[in-house]
């Protein structure tokens, strides 16, 4: 309790110290520090003020990440659009229509004593400052050490050419940290660099210690201001516009300062406006950026019927006249190459304006990609303070925004909720916009998109996504006025997801060996086969085998079958598909591949040629994988973005729409959205040809690896029912929810299904049969259901006599009793339909039923015992 009292006396007292005291101000300057680098080297100095103040090793710097812009931007205030320095040369430079914040000091109050002390000569050159005293030193003779002694004997008062000089406000450049980069690297495992950030944290040791020494530091409120003008790689580089480029520590520390993390990440930008508002100064509206650490901030709290989307409209920066200045967009995470923007509506040259398309409140911004290849920004929302409810099944969500772009381009935009639980896992992912060309009608402009979904069971973190996809020239995908709302409403459970078949329109491999040339399927119309025959290189060559869990990873700790295949030496090679499933114009236009990977870790291959749509394998594939790089190429755009990895085993999910003109790739049911793309082609029925499949029509863009599982379905399946599919298993990509079986002793055929599935609320109709013909016509057909299979399941027991071959022949009984027998229309020579309906009760998901057909020939006294099927709904 005494240790809480003097807590709560020491904060008093230091705030009302502060608002009654003098205002002072400290900014330091370090040139290329990374933050991750300064966190791990030896800087007690820095780790004090860190403790005692507001600070961030996310902010950000201007995109271009060198010197030139960057400190142009914390002196003056405003980015580089403005101040118009693009490199180091300062040749277009428009710093003179933007004071540094010196100038607006003096213009307050021309009594302080204010200074500025650098030792790059750039900054001494082309800056011009409003500061009472400015000192130069260079860096390259020793110059860091001297703006150190500088600075504290400007704090003493007792610097030999300003004696008892009382100084208010001070700027100090140190160098050294970007020389030690450029030279071993800006990174954490670089030695040297750390030793500099050392010596650096030494430096504002000494510097601090003076300005605490000062005779009247009692009555003085000082802030101190640090930040960087860029990071840097191991490389020595810091030019490019890349996560670790652009990172850069922000503190704000002292009696007047909040102490934690602030929200949202800072900007360089941001150090004139919270120079001046500590100082007491009316803000100028034409600088740029925020006040910084002066009182907590936080991202919205956590809360039922509130947007949880941290700066939703683009509103909390300025935005700009094009999505070239690719800005880091507050609130988001962001990290690059490829990034986001806030472009201002009414923007020239083409940007939507205050009569497109749009939300009625659009406000000053909105969202667009920069780049040629798409980006994508996040943010995570912590929703584990309401786990209970959620845990209860009674949280759902909306998700809306407003989507579009430019003119006839097919640029667009689309934001995600992933749904993950507390170990990171997806549980669920719901996904709207991708507003088309067609659908805006060719007009620039956006839409209004929703969506609403019940948040699953687990859930603990939902990962927001604003994603833009590329089609043309920049990417011109739009968006605005985002949004997700929690709802504390019971909501309808959607469907129930599951691994169960979802069309009868699909086949599955799970290369367990082959058959007469055909490599076999685990069920579905479709055949695979040896493009080159029985005895050629690819029979020869690919190797079936079964994971033995040190080599060959197994999955999920179960053993797999799989089929290694290599690299092939000529076109011919490889292996065809046949849908087999007749189709208008004998051509499948929307279909979805899934695949179960391993590429092992040393695999540096360009290219490893997937599928080729080719009835021939005469042109280029239309999916590669490229484990040079861990990235994708398709077709007809070249891409290498998103990763798979190498080294284990991963899902891969294409979704082809040629109708719809769009790919869709998914690794372990998450969509990888920089790969929403052009349709790759249509394939083959199997009527006209076949497509070609793990080959290419160069040989030299092909590579071994291995594959457990196959699945080609026709029809586009959705985010949700790939994320229900997930990651690899052992047990195939599919489970078909109707099991047939029997040991071979009832004639095959004698039960199929003829329509449908069994999932609740939908009727499955299945056919009973005599295909061998022995039995008369007008026959009795019926159905036995029952709970229970034959003890001896998937075989049964023997019945003499009860054959449908003749009246004397072995029949083989599937099922047991209880037993309820649904009685059909006579036999006529083909299958009797019976209808089997599935209520509408999600209860029922899971439950299995026993089904045998049978036909009684009253004529010739046989009772033909067919075939038999285990019914599990979903």
């Amino acid at each position: 309790m005494h240790v809480l009292i003097l807590a709560l006396v020491l904060t008093t007292t230091l705030g009302s110290l502060a608002s009654q005291s003098i205002p002072k101000l400290l900014v330091i300057g370090l040139d290329g520090v990374r933050p991750d680098a300064l966190a791990a080297a030896n800087t007690p100095s820095l780790d004090a003020l860190i403790a005692a103040g507001c600070y961030s090793a996310d902010a950000q710097c201007e995109n271009l990440t060198f010197s030139g812009p960057n400190w142009s931007t914390i002196l003056h205030g405003v980015h580089r659009d403005r101040h118009g320095v693009i490199s180091n040369a300062y040749t277009l430079s428009q710093l003179a229509n933007f004071p540094d914040f010196f100038a607006y000091l003096e213009a307050h109050q021309s009594s302080w004593n204010t200074v500025r002390i650098t030792t790059w000569d750039a900054i001494y050159l082309y800056q011009p400052t409003g500061a009472d005293i400015d000192l130069f030193s260079n860096y390259a003779t020793g110059g860091d050490a001297v703006a150190t002694q500088w600075a504290e004997q400007l704090m003493a008062g007792s610097h030999p050419s300003y004696p008892g000089l009382d100084v208010d406000a001070m700027f100090v450049y140190l160098a050294d940290a970007d020389v030690a980069g450029h030279s071993t690297g800006f990174h954490p495992a670089s030695p040297t660099y750390l030793q500099e950030l050392a010596d650096i944290d030494f430096q504002i040791g000494c510097i601090v210690t003076a300005m605490q020494a000062r005779a009247n530091y009692g009555n003085e409120d000082w802030l101190i201001i640090m930040t960087s003008d860029h990071g840097g790689s191991i490389t020595g580089a810091h030019s490019g516009n890349t996560w670790e480029k652009r990172r850069i520590p922000f503190l704000v520390s002292g009696p007047s300062a909040a102490v934690g993390v602030p929200h949202p990440a800072p900007k360089n930008v941001d150090v004139a406006k919270t120079a001046l508002a500590h100082m007491g100064i009316a803000i100028p509206a034409t600088l740029d950026g925020h006040v910084v650490g002066l009182s907590p901030t936080s991202g919205p709290a956590l809360a039922f019927d509130t947007n949880l989307i941290s700066n939703g409209g683009g509103e909390y920066d300025r935005g700009f006249d094009d999505m070239t200045l690719d800005q880091y967009v507050s609130g988001w995470n962001d990290p690059g190459p490829d990034q986001g923007t806030v472009v201002l509506w009414g923007a020239p040259n083409g940007f939507p304006s205050s009569t497109s398309p749009g939300p009625a409140n659009r406000g000053n911004n909105f969202f667009s990609g920069g780049s040629f290849a798409g980006s994508r920004m996040t943010q995570s929302i912590d929703v584990s303070g309401f786990a209970g409810p959620i845990d209860g099944g009674v949280v759902s969500f909306d998700l809306e925004g407003w989507f579009g772009g430019y003119l006839n381009q097919d640029d667009r935009s689309s934001l995600s909720a992933f749904c993950r639980d507390a170990a990171g896992t997806l549980l669920g992912v719901t996904t709207i916009g991708n507003v088309t060309a067609a659908e805006r009608a060719n007009v620039t402009g956006l839409l209004q998109r929703a969506a609403n979904a019940g948040v699953p069971v687990g859930t603990r973190t939902v990962v927001i996504a604003l994603d833009t996809h590329h089609d043309s020239g920049w990417t011109d995908g739009y968006a605005d006025e985002l949004s997700f709302i929690l709802r504390p409403a019971p909501q309808t459970p959607p469907p129930a997801l599951d691994r169960y078949l979802p069309t009868a329109d699909a086949t599955e491999w799970r290369f367990t060996g082959d058959t007469g040339g055909f490599i076999d399927a685990a069920y579905g119309p479709g055949t695979m086969a040896y493009a080159d025959g029985i005895g050629g290189a690819t029979n020869l060559n690919d190797v079936f085998g079964v994971s033995d869990g040190i080599t060959i990873p197994h999955i999920g700790g179960v053993p797999v079958d799989y089929l290694h295949f290599k690299a092939r030496s000529a076109p011919t090679e490889g292996y065809e598909v046949r849908a087999n499933i007749p189709s208008p114009g004998g051509n499948i236009e929307q279909f979805t591949m899934i695949f179960d990977f391993f590429i092992e870790s040393s695999n540096l291959d360009s290219y490893m040629g997937i599928w080729n749509a080719n009835a021939s394998n005469s042109n280029d594939a239309e999916l590669f994988l490229r484990p040079i790089n861990t990235g994708y190429w398709t077709a007809p755009s070249s891409t290498a973005a998103g990763t798979w990895p190498r080294g284990e085993w991963f899902r891969l999910a294409f979704v082809n729409d040629f109708t719809g003109n769009s790919v869709r790739i998914y690794l372990n049911g998450s969509p990888v959205h920089e790969l929403f793309t052009y349709a790759a082609d249509f394939v083959y029925d199997g009527t006209l040809g076949p497509f070609f499949f793990l080959t290419d029509d160069t040989p030299g863009e092909t590579s071994e690896g291995y594959i457990a599982n196959y699945a080609f379905v026709k029809g586009i399946l959705g985010d949700d029912q790939i994320g229900a599919l997930g990651s690899p298993s052992a047990d195939g990509i599919f489970t078909d929810p109707l099991q047939f079986y029997g040991c071979g002793v009832n004639p095959a055929d004698s039960l199929s299904r003829l329509n449908g599935l069994p999932q609740v609320g939908t009727t499955l109709t299945l056919g009973v049969h005599n295909p061998l013909g022995t039995q008369s016509l007008g026959s009795a057909a019926l159905l036995a259901l029952s709970l229970h299979a034959d003890p001896a399941f998937p075989c049964g027991t023997i019945f003499p006599g009860w054959g449908m071959q003749s009246a004397s022949a072995n029949g083989e009984l599937l099922v047991a009793a209880p037993v309820v027998s649904m009685l059909g229309a006579p036999w006529t020579g083909a299958s009797v339909p019976f209808a089997v309906v599935i209520p509408n009760n999600p209860g029922l998901v899971g439950f299995e039923l026993y089904a045998q057909g049978v036909i009684i020939d009253f004529v010739s006294n046989n009772f033909g015992l067919g075939g038999a099927v285990k019914i599990t709904v979903h």
